[in-house]
């Protein structure tokens, strides 16, 4: 054998050994590694409260909109916004637009990372709720749209075999996965329920 093949070999080892050593990552440990960049957040908890906030926003935004939009035979929201880091410029409960499908709001001076407000919400048979965030509109301080790229998220309320197909039977289609029965809040495969 050769030198070089032998620092090859030397070299190689120990990067395979230590490979083969460590957990994979799941799913959404992939996902937040490889979206580290601006998005807009959505987080429910189990009393149906939802977190809307930004991370990462590098441009100053002079106005940044968008409406709250869910499935409203499923689920209400309580009709109070609880605001967060930014100033809520408008919101359409100022104006009683109750619309029973969307919230529209414009937030001001919005960057870097935070919530924008919290929403109760209401419910008791929501199974296959979406939550998505739709007409994002961001402007920057010159009053000109936003050249940053911004992950937006939405957020469902789906069977957790959806998950499970997507994240470990991936050698399968996504669409074959089975019900367990267990439903549960998440950000990801929401286009597949």
């Amino acid at each position: 054998m050769g030198k070089g093949i032998v620092r090859y070999i030397v070299l190689i080892l120990p990067i395979i050994y230590s490979c083969e050593n460590q957990e994979p990552l799941s799913y959404e440990d992939q996902l937040e590694i490889n979206d580290n960049g601006a998005k807009i957040t959505l987080e429910m908890d189990e009393n149906l409260l939802l977190t809307v906030g930004v991370k990462n926003i590098d441009t100053e935004l002079n106005f940044l909109s968008f409406s709250v939009n869910y499935d409203s035979e499923k689920i209400s929201n309580g009709g109070v916004l609880i605001p967060g880091k930014f100033n809520i410029a408008v919101s359409s409960l100022d104006y009683d637009v109750l619309d029973k499908d969307s919230l529209s709001v414009i937030f001001s001076g919005v960057s870097g990372t935070g919530d924008l407000f919290k929403l109760q919400f209401s419910g008791s048979s929501y199974k296959g709720v979406i939550i998505r965030l739709l007409d994002v509109s961001l402007i920057d301080s010159n009053s000109n749209p936003s050249e940053e790229q911004v992950t937006v998220e939405n957020i469902c309320f789906i069977d957790e075999g959806v998950l499970i197909q997507g994240t470990e039977n991936t050698s399968q289609p996504i669409d074959s996965w089975n019900s367990t029965g267990n439903y549960l809040w998440t950000k990801y495969f929401c286009q597949y329920y």
